[in-house]
């Protein structure tokens, strides 16, 4: 089984400079996950109010659905993919593949899908970028992180207003 986790950056700053808005765009970005997990044949077992978690089958069909995400959100998420064992119990997942994939989408940016080596390994035809192994939050080995080359699409900066940008922008300086 492949699992994904997905995360919106920033999404406290967010939340707290224009709560109606982060509103909008939140119910936005569940119905462009569900779409693409579902699309690819994969199953959406929980939200984490800013994020999801879902399984596949395939993990050809979770990178799939992951690049098939990020080109449609408009909000800056991070991914993280891990393929292994786990246990299903009252409808959610349990076991060290899902903490490898909450860790691996942990390192990311908004933007980024990054696979550990035990999904990156079982793809071909994908583009990716080895990382090299990673020492990663509560692992007790570095594990192989690979990125996906694909890029979110072209709507991904409307998320912030531009009056937003400027001011952030100015304040970064």
């Amino acid at each position: 089984m492949t699992f994904l986790f997905t995360d919106v950056e920033g999404s406290t700053r967010r939340w707290e400079a224009d709560a109606d808005e982060m509103r909008i765009a939140l119910t936005a970005h569940d119905e462009v996950l569900r779409t693409a997990i579902e699309g690819h044949g994969g199953w959406l077992f929980k939200h984490t109010g800013d994020g999801v978690c879902a399984v596949f089958v395939s993990p050809r069909s979770a990178v799939d659905a992951a690049v098939a995400a990020q080109r449609l959100l408009e909000l800056p998420v991070r991914m993280g993919l891990a393929t292994g064992e786990a246990e299903l119990r009252d409808g959610d997942y349990f076991g060290t593949v899902l903490n490898r994939a909450a860790r691996v989408m942990g390192a990311g940016h908004g933007g980024q899908i990054l696979l550990a080596d035990s999904t990156a390994g079982l793809l071909s035809g994908v583009d990716l970028v080895d990382l090299g192994p990673r020492r990663l939050r509560d692992l007790p080995t570095p594990i192989g992180v690979d990125r996906s080359r694909k890029r979110r699409g072209p709507k991904s900066i409307r998320s912030t207003p531009l009056s937003k940008l400027a001011v952030e922008s100015a304040t970064r300086i």
